[in-house]
């Protein structure tokens, strides 16, 4: 292969070969068409990447509670105003807890996000007091399949509030659960830049708590067994809020005993200044927002209206909030927000407006090789090597799907080599890590002439926004095709499984690679709804992946992360396929059928963009002597009729013939060209102009020789006549007689 006709040649030594691969694998990363934010400079969020991450995260006094996020994330997108919420609700937090997110499409934060070991979106994180290292960091440990539920973590590995509560309640357990992370944090660390939580003494009393509170406005007591999670939450809620002094008490607390009775475990007392009772005692567990609602209340009644403006305008938090301004969400010198133009982007609508209404139609409706290649190139550059090692059923899974790929993925030529080799390195392997794939996919595209984009286009599959459809859909669309060709490949092979051979291996990979959690686990409840297991003919393989996708469409109708601008609809739409529909609605899965393998199966190189060039060097002694860049020759088109399997074993052969006879230089050339005629089928043609050749050769030379021959006999014969002739010889001088000649007979045995 490639790799053994480079292992003949000499290179200079400049880095070792996988230093060389990683820095050239950086080339073929696709672009950041992904990685506009889904948060604006408004929201009371730290947006952080590669550049800012450890400056801004290690070593700080503070906690952070970080989102790894993907902007194209279909659960990313939805989940974004919820975040959002929950942000603005811990915005008082923020000298305690800061919230923060990390854009993981962005090209420049994969290192980042890939050193966390973010293989899934969105996944969350706490990053506690005087964290040193991504070591440091507690993963969050609800349902990343469900995160609007984030449920109420009693322990860190023991979760308890189902999914029945409203998005409400959901958001308030949000707080709380944070709130148990930051008590968990202080116990171990004690940061003097923290409230204590240690809970007060049973024999307490409320003017002692007086006497410590520094001239505060109001005195809340909460009185809860442990874990404490609504105390622990007004604690750090009012933190940096001098007016509000929080206190946490104990069930058996005396004086508490004697204001509520027996039944007191999570009630809220609030004291006004200069009263030694309650002006307010909560129902048992209030939610963290009825109690913040009720010290609001309270503490507004207290200060007057009066005194509200005069803070407003000094710029301290209004009264309502429950605490001071917040302090700078970074370090000094740091943006709050952190985006790629500083500011929020906006996009034409008139996005198609470069096209004409013809050519919209018509790209929007076709199977397009730049978005199958780009589906590819993000698939093998970016998802799988999120993870830093792939091994166990990862491995196998993506072996598995490897394996289809290799076989029935459609292409040009050379990317159809490039996963074929591809899928023989990794077979091989055990255990893997993101480093060495990287290298390999860099490695396989050098060698065979960049067939992958080293920039990320979409053209049918070209979303409003950069962060819409995209790679979602053309992962649907490299599906499609891939079943659409296994079909035509092994309809007539009664020992082929479409279950075993391409969709559960397809399954098995969404599952463990798509880096859209929720979208994950959504397609793998679609398979068991759609029973994938039904699904053995060729035929029946095409329309399940059919109807599965229409269902996913239907579901996802008018959610969040919708394309306003192409809408959920069922496929194929009458506009194109008015004999698929049946006259009530419904639709014929025969003309269907017809119609997916025709539509899939022909694939457009749209000229939007001229065809991709490759380059052949020259070598010599190791270095390069000729370069010249050329276009793909049109039998390496989309699909072209070359069997890739038969093109490597010939490669393959050639390679071993050609390191055969490295120890015989002087015969290597023409017993390889001998060799190469009859690996390629065309012995007789090329061996027979080459005898023709030789044979003239030989035959010119032999009458160049003859006439040579000729020329000088015959000259030595004229000269030899001239110079004996009498009639062409001068007469000598009339003092020397005549010389004599030569008798005839002398002349006769001359000649």
């Amino acid at each position: 292969m490639g790799g053994a006709r480079g292992a003949r040649r000499s290179r200079p030594a400049f880095l070792p070969l996988p230093s060389l691969l990683l820095l050239l694998s950086l080339c073929f990363l696709p672009s950041t068409a992904l990685a506009d934010s889904l948060y604006d400079p408004s929201d009371p969020i730290l947006e952080l990447d590669n550049d800012n991450f450890n400056a801004s995260v290690y070593g700080q006094k503070r906690a952070f509670f970080v989102e790894f996020y993907s902007s194209w994330c279909g659960a990313c997108i939805g989940y974004a105003p919820t975040f959002k919420k929950f942000a603005r609700q811990l915005e008082s937090w923020s000298s305690v807890v800061q919230v923060t997110v990390v854009n993981c499409a962005d090209d420049k934060n994969m290192p980042l996000c890939r050193e966390h070991q973010i293989a899934a979106f969105p996944t969350l994180k706490y990053f506690k007091y005087n964290s040193a290292s991504a070591g440091d960091a507690q993963p969050f440990n609800g349902d990343k399949h469900d995160l609007a539920t984030l449920p109420l973590q009693t322990s860190p590995d023991h979760l308890t509030v189902g999914r029945s509560r409203s998005p409400a309640i959901r958001l308030i357990v949000n707080c709380l659960q944070v709130a148990q992370m930051v008590h968990d944090n202080w116990a171990t660390e004690r940061p003097a830049e923290w409230p204590s939580f240690e809970p007060i003494a049973p024999s307490t009393t409320v003017k002692e708590i007086w006497s410590a509170a520094d001239g505060a406005n109001l005195v809340a007591v909460v009185a809860q067994e442990e874990p404490a999670a609504l105390a622990w939450a007004l604690t750090i809620n009012y933190a940096g809020d001098r007016r509000v002094r929080t206190a946490i008490a104990r069930p058996d607390h005396i004086q508490v005993v004697q204001e509520v009775g027996s039944a007191i475990d999570g009630k809220v007392l609030v004291y006004e200044r200069g009263s030694a009772r309650p002006v307010f005692i909560s129902p048992e567990k209030p939610t963290f927002a009825e109690a913040q609602e009720k010290v609001a209340e309270f503490l507004q009644q207290a200060l007057g209206d009066s005194l509200d403006k005069a803070a407003a305008a000094a710029g301290a938090a209004a009264p309502g909030s429950g605490a001071q301004a917040p302090p700078p969400h970074g370090p000094p010198g740091s943006a709050r927000i952190v985006t790629s133009g500083g500011a929020k982007k906006q996009y034409d609508p008139a996005v198609w407006a470069d096209l004409s209404q013809y050519q919209l139609t018509c790209l929007l409706f076709q199977m397009q090789l730049v978005d199958l290649e780009s589906a590819i190139a993000y698939m093998l550059t970016r998802e799988i090597p999120r993870r830093a090692t792939i091994d166990g059923e990862d491995l196998r899974a993506m072996k598995d799907w490897m394996a289809v790929m290799a076989k029935y993925a459609p292409g040009r030529t050379p990317t159809r080599r490039l996963l074929y080799r591809l899928n023989e390195w990794v077979q091989a392997k055990y255990t893997l890590t993101a480093d060495d794939w990287t290298a390999q996919v860099a490695s396989l595209q050098l060698e065979l002439g960049n067939p992958l984009p080293s920039e990320i286009t979409w053209l049918s599959c070209k979303g409003s926004k950069p962060n819409l459809r995209g790679y979602t859909c053309g992962l649907w669309t490299l599906a499609h095709a891939v079943t659409v060709e296994a079909h035509k490949q092994e309809r007539n092979n009664p020992s082929f499984s479409s279950v075993s051979s391409v969709l559960s291996p397809f399954r098995h990979f969404i599952v463990r690679f798509l880096s859209c959690g929720e979208c994950a686990a959504n397609f793998a409840k679609e398979a068991d709804k759609h029973n994938l297991a039904a699904a053995e003919k060729t035929e029946d393989m095409v329309l399940w992946l059919w109807n599965t996708h229409n269902s996913v469409n239907t579901r996802l109708a008018g959610a969040p992360a919708e394309d306003p601008a192409h809408p959920k609809r069922t496929f194929p739409p009458k506009e194109i396929c008015r004999q698929c529909w049946r006259s009530d609605g419904s639709y014929d899965q025969d003309a269907t059928l017809q119609f997916l393998v025709n539509y899939y199966g022909n694939i457009k190189n749209d000229p939007v963009k001229p065809d991709p060039e490759y380059t052949v060097k020259t070598f010599q002694d190791g270095k390069v002597i000729e370069a010249e860049r050329r276009h793909f020759n049109p039998r390496f088109g989309v699909n072209g009729g070359e069997r890739v399997d038969k093109l490597e074993e010939a490669e393959r052969r050639l390679d071993a013939e050609r390191n055969r006879l490295d120890t015989a230089p002087l015969r290597s050339g023409r017993e390889l060209d001998d060799f190469k005629s009859e690996l390629l089928g065309t012995p007789s043609a090329a061996r027979g102009q080459s005898r023709f050749l030789l044979v003239s050769l030989s035959i010119i030379a032999f009458l160049v020789i003859v006439g040579y021959c000729k020329y000088r006999r015959n000259r030595s014969k004229f000269w030899k006549t001239f110079y004996y002739d009498n009639d062409f010889k001068l007469p000598p001088p009339a003092d020397r007689p005549m010389a004599r000649g030569p008798s005839e007979e002398a002349v006769h045995r001359l000649r």
